[in-house]
């Protein structure tokens, strides 16, 4: 399990860092440790593991995407900041907020700058590359990728989520649509799909609903969200990001 800190820096994490942490049996974490040597990583925010690659998203600091092999314990080697168009200059990031690589591809939302940045995988080493950039329609601040769709929600007011269907060569076509009711979401920025259902978790929001979890059954044929409700008290608040298993 990895861990990103942001910057709290509540003992005995480091503030802008990322630890790594084994899961026991009974689900309890183990001792954690830094996956990387400090000052590696500035403000650390959303992160995915494909390939054996760790993708980290450093949102106020480099501004960018680090890549970072992953070794048998676990730890991270060789992080570099990733993410060049076709001509070999680096695709610009004003604050990463989300990223998802699926078959191939990676995904990434761009807070500050409105933009879905899509890019290829390098097999070997897990650069990517290749990278084009399109208007998403909105402040994007999470993303998650599920059954050939592309789903995006907001950090601003307008609590929307988009969702953006994949075509075979991974591209999005634009403008992507929105889904759900958005009364029941409050900045929507996490999401986990499970038995029919997507889970959102919100961050904050200006409508009244801020924090907790809704969930909305979805759509067997295109992937949409049906009405959505809230399945938290909103006393549980500023939810970023969070998991979820099917076990």
């Amino acid at each position: 399990m990895y861990i990103a800190d942001e910057g709290s820096g509540v003992a005995p994490v480091v503030a802008g860092s990322v630890s790594v942490c084994p899961v026991n049996p009974d689900g309890t974490f183990g001792t954690c440790v830094a996956a990387a040597p400090a000052g590696t990583f500035t403000t650390p925010n959303t992160m995915t593991a494909s390939n054996g690659f760790l993708y980290v998203a450093d949102s106020d600091g480099s501004k960018s995407i680090q890549v970072c092999a992953i070794k048998p314990d676990g730890t991270l080697n060789n992080c570099t900041v990733t993410g060049v168009d076709s001509l070999s200059v680096p695709v610009p990031l004003d604050v990463p907020d989300g990223i998802a690589v699926v078959n191939g591809v990676a995904y990434i939302v761009d807070y500050n700058g409105g933009n879905l940045t899509t890019c290829t995988v390098a097999v070997l080493d897990g650069t990517l590359n290749n990278c084009t950039q399109q208007a998403i329609g909105l402040t994007p601040a999470g993303l998650a990728v599920y059954n050939g769709n592309l789903y995006v929600g907001t950090g601003d007011a307008t609590d929307a989520i988009k969702l953006c269907p994949i075509a075979p060569d991974g591209s999005i076509t634009t403008p992507c649509a929105g889904t759900g009711n958005s009364t029941a979401f409050s900045q929507p920025v996490g999401f986990g799909f499970v038995n029919g259902y997507a889970y959102v978790s919100g961050y904050g929001g200006a409508s009244g609903n801020q924090g907790g979890i809704a969930y909305c059954p979805l759509n067997a044929v295109d992937g949409s969200f049906d009405t959505c409700k809230r399945s938290t008290d909103k006393a549980i608040k500023n939810i970023n990001f969070f998991g979820m298993s099917s076990h």
